[in-house]
């Protein structure tokens, strides 16, 4: 993943970045150096990014904070809702532990939130 970071870093421009999988590549508590560099400084570059992850513990703050918008689908994981809960609030975390299979809440900084429903999945 440095190398390909490295190469969309250096050669890049209007680009989207998808990086599914994100805890394979990060951790909560660590980075890669080159995913900090594309996490802080990617929009400089016109680099659109969206991180793919199963659960939101495994994604790093850094992830998280650097977002416009985020989508939770539905969890009963308790470590989960906990986490959605103190980065959307409680009374949102609640909800989605209703959300139907392929509904999503989704989360627009600052503080909107709508629900949807997936209707294509490729």
């Amino acid at each position: 993943l440095d190398w390909i970071l490295n190469q969309i870093w250096q050669h890049g421009r209007d680009l989207l970045l998808v990086v599914d999988e994100t805890g394979s590549w990060q951790s909560p508590g660590q980075v890669p150096d080159t995913m900090m560099m594309m996490l802080a400084q990617g929009r400089h570059q016109q680099i659109d990014q969206i991180y793919v992850a199963r659960r939101p513990t495994e994604v790093n703050r850094m992830v998280t904070a650097m977002a416009d918008c985020a989508y939770v689908f539905g969890t009963t994981e308790p470590r989960d809702v906990d986490y959605v809960s103190r980065y959307i609030g409680s009374d949102v975390a609640e909800k989605i532990t209703l959300l139907a299979r392929f509904r999503y809440l989704r989360f627009d900084v600052p503080d909107v939130i709508t629900f949807g429903t997936v209707t294509k999945i490729l």
